[in-house]
């Protein structure tokens, strides 16, 4: 993989960029590979939640057991990227010949998907691969009870079997997910019985901290490898991403004047910058700063160096603009021109500037 040199952003010149610390997310995923005997799932789904789908499997692969995505052009892409462990397809695949050429797996997610496909693949003289999801409260995706299972089981003709999985939704209830765990134990149990090499799994990075015994077989790891958890634990993760926004103009506004988009004035004097950052980037303008930001590549801010951090920190972001870590980081990241590090290069040198956060 080239990599960008980081006192060279001409190419960047006037676009926000994101910062990604591969070192970061590498280490991450080291620290959860040793906390754990069950194997691990590294979710590199939505582009690696924005920070880069290759670039973050190519850093974590030493490092897991297996990877996860949510469509077939970005298990396509890691194979192509020369990844070779398991790839799992979270979301239903039509092009199943397509995944099958590029040894994708697949996840079963109704008993009308599995019958479709078990047809297909018996028809097509296929073998295929498959998870199968079972709904233990989300109401998301998912087989709905032990008769489904059942019947995919004994029926499974050129379909291979190979996990069982389920998603707790409040990770922040214990006695949910207990209850969840518990309706799911059932199903693993009936799986196992028609193959015992069955992979059993329902943790995402929430039940990973919540409790070992939801590890079973296998855990899918996805916003901890990137610096994040979703509650609170005392494992200790390294952020992996900053999001930058260079600046374009120094402009002095008069008390009165109107600034930007709308009717608003200012009620004194200004020396602002204005900044390659805008609505299209992620930042909702209403909660963006103190003065008005309604424009959609472009922000004014009462600082004036040559860079301006807009986040470095999703938690905090999150909680200014009244969402989640998840959100933040797809859109800051999806939104930006992304350049990587490691973790022997201090981080990418000094960002130019002082370093002045928005948040």
């Amino acid at each position: 993989m080239k990599k960008v040199s980081f006192n060279n952003l001409e190419k960047f010149e006037y676009l926000p960029y994101a910062k990604i610390n591969l070192g970061a997310i590498k280490n991450n995923a080291k620290i959860i590979k040793n906390s754990t005997k069950a194997l691990v799932c590294a979710v590199v789904k939505s582009n690696a939640y924005g920070h880069g789908l290759v670039e973050s499997a190519l850093a974590i692969n030493e490092h897991c057991d297996c990877f996860a995505v949510c469509s077939l052009c970005e298990g396509v892409s890691l194979r192509i990227a020369g990844i070779n462990k398991p790839i799992i397809c979270l979301l239903p695949i039509n092009n199943v010949r397509r995944a099958l050429l590029y040894d994708i797996t697949l996840c079963i997610h109704s008993i009308k998907y599995f019958k479709e496909l078990n047809r297909f693949a018996s028809k097509n003289g296929l073998k295929v691969n498959c998870h199968i999801a079972v709904n233990t409260g989300m109401n998301r995706l998912g087989i709905d009870n032990l008769n489904e299972l059942d019947s995919c089981l004994k029926s499974n003709g050129n379909i291979n079997i190979t996990g069982i999985y389920s998603h707790f939704y409040n990770v922040e209830s214990k006695k949910e997910c207990e209850t969840q765990f518990l309706s799911f134990l059932p199903f693993v149990q009936m799986a196992k019985l028609y193959n015992k090499e069955v992979i059993a799994h329902i943790s995402a990075s929430g039940g990973f901290v919540l409790n070992e015994k939801y590890h079973l077989d296998m855990v899918r790891i996805g916003i901890m490898n990137y610096g994040y958890c979703p509650i609170k634990s005392d494992i200790k993760l390294q952020r992996a991403m900053t999001v930058i926004a260079p600046l374009i103009q120094k402009r002095r506004v008069q008390a009165g004047e109107n600034l930007l988009y709308g009717d608003y004035k200012t009620n004194t004097d200004l020396n602002l910058g204005i900044y390659a950052y805008g609505y299209a980037n992620g930042v909702r303008y209403p909660l963006f700063s103190q003065i008005n930001n309604s424009c959609m590549n472009i922000c004014a801010n009462l600082q004036q160096e040559k860079e301006l951090i807009i986040m470095d920190n999703a938690t905090k972001v999150a909680k200014k603009l009244k969402t989640i870590e998840y959100h933040v980081l797809t859109t800051f990241g999806n939104n930006c021109k992304r350049i990587y590090g490691d973790l022997n290069e201090n981080y990418f040198g000094k960002i130019q500037g002082k370093k002045t956060c928005i948040f």
